[in-house]
């Protein structure tokens, strides 16, 4: 099909900038050649340290280091041009992310601008760790060229089927998390991002 030409341009800059990428995220196969010890070691000096600020992540790596080996696997570059939307508000959210470099914008349901997201911010974990749907409450637009990290929902639930007590974990380290900024901060957190997390808990609790 024809598209528009600033619209092409787009797609071919982000398949090109795709495969300049993809080598440094198609680990697996490599590390699938090695014995699991050197895998692990690999696996723990290749993994970015930006994903693992993110504190359910970070549990992961202090309480079963071979599991970053997987984690790895399961991030996916991704490319936005300025204008381009992230995530848009009312849509469900199944991907998280991380941004490496650039600035995006957090952008309300009156178009205002209430907050912008630099390098090492990551948004949308609640979304991939509820077990039910979780709204966008806000869209996210890039500012400048992002290049980032996305995790989709169903890529760590299939990873982590066999191991329903790591996903637990996890869901405890986010909670936790956002419970300490809510005591940390004056005016509590949003009313979003509270639902958000009251979601994550009814998780815990084996409720949809």
């Amino acid at each position: 099909r024809r598209l528009p030409a600033d619209l092409r341009a787009r797609v071919l800059r982000y398949f090109r900038y795709y495969s300049a990428k993809r080598a440094s995220f198609d680990e697996a196969a490599l590390l699938a050649e090695m014995s699991s010890f050197l895998r692990n070691e690999v696996a723990m000096h290749a993994c970015d340290d930006m994903v693992f600020r993110i504190p359910f992540f970070r549990f992961i790596l202090k309480k079963e280091p071979f599991f970053v080996t997987k984690l790895l696997t399961l991030f996916k570059p991704l490319l936005c041009a300025p204008g381009d939307y992230v995530v848009t508000m009312g849509e469900v959210g199944r991907e998280m992310f991380v941004l490496k470099t650039g600035m995006l914008d957090v952008i309300d349901g009156g178009g205002t601008i209430v907050k912008t997201l630099h390098s090492g911010a990551c948004f949308g974990e609640l979304a991939i760790l509820a077990a039910r749907g979780t709204k966008r409450s806000m869209s996210v637009r890039a500012r400048k060229v992002c290049e980032m990290l996305s995790l989709a929902k169903d890529d760590l639930f299939d990873a982590f089927a066999d191991y329903p007590e790591l996903l637990k974990f996890m869901r405890r380290a986010a909670v936790d998390h956002y419970e300490k900024m809510e005591e940390q901060s004056v005016s509590g957190l949003p009313e979003s991002t509270r639902q958000a997390v009251n979601r994550v808990r009814d998780s815990l609790r084996g409720r949809r």
